[in-house]
């Protein structure tokens, strides 16, 4: 079962055979605990189960919250955010939400999935978050655009990505891991960053 927001959309490829894919377009990471998508995926969870066992759930969000919620935060509270504290906060709440899937699907094996780097070049950063309403030009007073750039996303996306792969590690070295589930990490750093 894979689920995640709008890039979990590439697994449609593969033979619908035992797969099954839930993306939940602008999702967040940090919103999933509490709020309607994360429902809607215990829900669909509970349908499956009714049909058949789910071995394996590859999750993957955070990248609206990372690409897109920082930069919104930044102009609501209009003032500069400590990133890894940003990073922290969503990770917490992503967390609570993995448990409750864990428990609920009883499936053996949880990958999650890092983020990939923010494709877009630099100079067109400004036009996507415009584009999208995540930032309004005219009401945002701190200087978010020193903060819009490929190295300081990279920060990021690095922090966010570091602390799902200790989650992960720290998981299965617990040896209260009572519900036997293996969990993994992975991204395609060196793949996507190595070889352009």
């Amino acid at each position: 079962l894979y689920i995640g927001s709008s890039s979990i959309g590439v697994f449609k490829l593969l033979k619908p055979i035992n797969n099954k894919v839930l993306k939940i377009t602008g999702g967040t990471a940090k919103g999933l605990f509490t709020n309607e998508n994360g429902k809607f995926i215990i829900n669909n969870i509970k349908k499956i189960l009714k049909k058949q066992k789910i071995n394996c759930v590859i999750l993957h969000f955070g990248e609206v919250d990372i690409n897109f919620s920082y930069y919104y935060k930044l102009c609501v509270d209009n003032k500069l955010i400590n990133y890894k504290t940003f990073c922290n906060n969503v990770y917490t709440e992503y967390i609570k939400f993995i448990d409750v899937i864990v428990k609920i699907s009883k499936c053996k094996n949880l990958i999650i999935k890092g983020l990939y780097p923010n494709p877009v070049e630099d100079i067109y950063k400004i036009s996507q978050l415009l584009k999208y309403d995540i930032i309004n030009d005219t009401k945002c007073i701190v200087d978010y655009k020193t903060q819009l750039n490929f190295n300081f996303q990279e920060k990021l996306r690095h922090n966010y990505n570091n602390l799902l792969k200790t989650f992960c590690n720290t998981k299965n070295k617990q040896t209260q891991n009572k519900l036997n589930v293996n969990y993994f990490y992975y991204d395609l750093d060196k793949y996507i960053l190595n070889n352009n």
